[in-house]
């Protein structure tokens, strides 16, 4: 009698539909299908389906290039600004440090960062002026805007207990001095 009723409800319980099957399976080949061809070097082929892809790729970020693994890892960089005073006092600030990396404004926070040290001229300015209204309590009348980039650094450095970010592996490059506003 059990045996009669547990068939009863395995036959009972609901099943995804054929379209349902049809769409998953759709989903399931064109993600693998993004997966492969992200990360692909130029080709005829690639550039035709990354051109169809290519905002699928951009909004779950598979839109890398086939050097995203080691061993030729990319050398990073820090965007930070210096802020000065009248009487000459400079502080600096790494505003990346202060980022939660588990949280979601982590990656456009880093890319606005990103933006601002590839250019300079076009968003050092706003920038500038957005630091100076925001650290005003410090009186100041100009922001430096700095690029830390990352200079190569081996196995050997870390046994020697050195950091990647160390000032003897670190250059940094000021990219724009903006004036503040009414200083």
């Amino acid at each position: 009698m059990e045996a009669k009723s547990d068939r009863a409800t395995t036959a009972a319980a609901p099943r995804p539909g054929r379209l349902a099957l049809i769409a998953m399976s759709a989903l399931l080949i064109w993600h693998t299908a993004a997966m492969m061809i992200g990360p692909s070097p130029p080709s005829a082929m690639t550039d035709t389906a990354r051109a169809v892809m290519e905002p699928y790729l951009t909004l779950l970020r598979l839109d890398n290039v086939w050097g995203f693994f080691a061993p030729n890892v990319k050398l990073g960089s820090h965007f930070s600004y210096v802020i000065e005073d009248a009487q000459g006092k400079t502080t600096t600030f790494t505003p990346a440090d202060d980022l939660n990396r588990f949280h979601p404004n982590y990656i456009w926070f880093r890319d606005r960062y990103a933006r601002i040290m590839e250019e300079p001229d076009v968003y050092g300015d706003v920038t500038g002026a957005e630091l100076c209204l925001k650290h005003a309590p410090l009186n100041p009348v100009k922001v430096s805007l700095v690029q830390r980039a990352q200079k190569p650094f081996g196995p050997h450095h870390q046994m020697e207990g050195l950091h990647p970010y160390s000032p003897e592996f670190v250059t940094e490059k000021t990219v724009r001095t903006v004036d503040c506003p009414g200083r």
